[in-house]
């Protein structure tokens, strides 16, 4: 009998050790997998790569400049598969000849998509400066040569100052449509010639 009791003792104390290494086993590898989860998520948001000073230029089909785009510095996230641009300048062309320049601090390209979000004092300024818009935030289609936001924004040329909410342009035609809220100063030029 005493065989026997010492036998189970001796059996639970084996079972006892192992139910702790078990433990142990199971909590350092789970500590280990939260570690290693952990560093797998900084590492996918981390960018895997960044350009500093970058210039791109694209072409028509003529050989004509079209775009010329450039930035302070681009970080591409792989997370979200988008290119964060700090500064982005987009100069567009129309048959070689410098039309618009579209400005800001801050911008999100989107990769697999023609859609550039730009953030924070954004402006688009005419070649010969008559027209300028500013924005806190716009949407721009480099290849459609296209922009619109909902945010407010103020347009300001030789005929006077408008304010409105959202807007379309097609920087191509020079259109521009105001959405909503429009409310403008006009002030006509005055003509220096004189009709007798």
């Amino acid at each position: 009998m005493k065989l026997l009791s010492s036998l189970n003792i001796n059996r639970l104390a084996i079972a006892a050790g192992v139910v702790v290494v078990l433990l142990y086993l199971l909590a350092y590898s789970g500590s280990d997998m939260q570690q290693k989860s952990v560093n797998n998520a900084a590492l996918i948001n981390q960018p895997d790569f960044y350009l500093v000073n970058n210039v791109s230029t694209q072409f028509d089909e003529q050989g004509m400049l079209e775009l010329l785009a450039s930035n302070q510095r681009t970080l591409h996230n792989p997370a979200n598969r988008s290119i964060d641009i700090i500064n982005p300048v987009f100069q567009f062309y129309s048959g070689g000849e410098y039309q618009w320049r579209v400005s800001a601090k801050t911008g999100v390209l989107f990769q697999k998509s023609d859609r550039v979000e730009l953030m924070k004092e954004v402006i688009v300024l005419s070649s010969d400066r008559s027209t300028s818009l500013k924005t806190p935030a716009l949407t721009l289609f480099p290849n459609k040569k296209q922009a619109q936001t909902d945010q407010p924004i103020t347009l300001v040329n030789i005929n006077g100052v408008t304010r409105a909410i959202g807007m379309k342009t097609d920087l191509e035609t020079k259109d521009i449509e105001l959405l909503n809220r429009v409310r403008g100063q006009y002030e006509p030029m005055v003509s220096t010639s004189h009709v007798d």
